[in-house]
């Protein structure tokens, strides 16, 4: 009788063939559904991390593009026609000291791996003369016919001047007073100023001098030690494919001689992966006498407020009197395919520069795109506001 029991009892605690199956469904789903949130979890931490990444180097970009524009000053006025030049600029020299190249489509702009993808992607291109001492000016002590001799570093006004010329060996001052540079030079006495090419320089052991090209203009007398000196260099911001990879573009800061041509050595890649690089402005109207900022027609395009029949690089350049501020949009895809990420068919492609957030890698229509994340900054631009009504 106890040996009945005792089989008994083992007989309940048993597990049948339904109940160990069903279990095991049951665990199969929970592992399962842990396995998807684990992936879900994964690719979302992926795809944000790739976001933040993007939004950083986007960031630095904008953020360098816009120390370039603030040091404009009032370069903006130095233009081949008079109208649009300060009544204190009194020099002789005509150059365009800021221009647009409007979504360049010449020679090798833009990158073939943007205008072909499907994007029809076309950025911009800009050249501007910038202040390469940000804004950090050289007391003159006199003038000797075409040569500029500069205080020594104790009998500079600033303390930024000081240290241009207090570094051993004077690299700060050599890398911005070179022989591809402008020099600008103030008359503090009677608010004129001159712009002419820079020749030569000596560093003379902390007491440098700088020599030009050509005579500066009468209403300049720097005789008196009244006058400041800065250099201007001329830079490009432009969208280049890499040459050992055509695919991968970057947007790259240069430096080019005053004829224009590029200086070896001086490519600033800013950010990999670019397939955008816009600029457009706001601009005055004189409407009573008081200007004001014309209403934008289409605010998701890229030309900014202008008439439908005004192209944005002449306006910008020819007209720099009536800039108020300079928008700057700059797009980078991610670095991966996303083949999750696909277009509807039926989805005509029309987007505007804000607008477009894919890139196809391999130029297969609905195969998976790269996502793009963009970015504008907006840059005030009231020291451009110089010049003739």
């Amino acid at each position: 009788m106890k040996q009945h029991q005792t089989m008994k009892q083992h007989q309940t605690k048993a597990f049948t063939l339904t109940e160990i199956l069903v279990a095991v469904l049951i665990t199969g789903i929970i592992a399962l559904s842990t396995f998807e949130t684990f992936r879900y979890s994964t690719d979302y931490y992926e795809n944000q991390d790739q976001v933040l990444k993007t939004q950083n180097r986007l960031r630095f970009v904008v953020d360098q593009v816009k120390q370039d524009f603030k040091a404009l000053g009032k370069l903006s006025t130095y233009t081949t026609i008079q109208q649009t030049r300060d009544p204190k600029y009194c020099g002789v020299l005509k150059f365009d000291s800021m221009v647009l190249f409007d979504n360049e489509n010449s020679g090798n702009q833009p990158p073939t791996v943007l205008k072909s993808n499907g994007n029809g992607l076309y950025p911009d291109r800009f050249r501007a003369w910038v202040d390469a001492s940000n804004a950090t000016p050289l007391l003159v002590d006199q003038q000797n016919g075409l040569t500029f001799n500069i205080n020594p570093a104790p009998f500079q006004i600033t303390t930024d001047a000081k240290g241009t010329l207090q570094i051993v060996g004077g690299g700060l001052f050599d890398n911005q007073y070179d022989d591809k540079a402008l020099l600008r030079i103030v008359d503090l006495n009677s608010g004129y100023y001159d712009v002419v090419q820079i020749s030569a320089k000596q560093f003379n052991n902390g007491t440098p001098k700088i020599s030009v090209a050509q005579n500066t203009c009468a209403q300049i007398n720097c005789n008196t030690g009244r006058c400041m000196v800065n250099p201007l260099h001329l830079i490009e911001y432009l969208v280049l494919s890499d040459q050992l990879s055509p695919s991968r573009t970057a947007l790259v800061r240069r430096r080019l001689d005053f004829n224009g041509n590029f200086i070896n050595d001086t490519d600033l890649i800013l950010a990999e992966q670019v397939v955008n690089f816009q600029l457009w402005g706001d601009y005055d109207s004189q409407l009573g006498g008081i200007p004001t900022i014309i209403t934008d027609p289409n605010p998701l395009d890229d030309r900014g407020n202008l008439d439908i029949n005004q192209t944005e690089d002449d306006t910008l350049l020819r007209n720099s009197r009536r800039l108020r501020a300079i928008k700057i949009l700059i797009s980078i895809r991610q670095d991966r395919e996303d083949p999750n990420f696909k277009l509807k068919v039926d989805n005509p492609r029309m987007f505007s520069a804000q607008e477009r957030n894919w890139f196809a890698l391999d130029n297969v229509n609905e195969n998976g795109f790269a996502r793009v994340n963009t970015m504008i900054g907006y840059v005030d631009t009231s020291n451009l506001y110089h010049g003739i009504w």
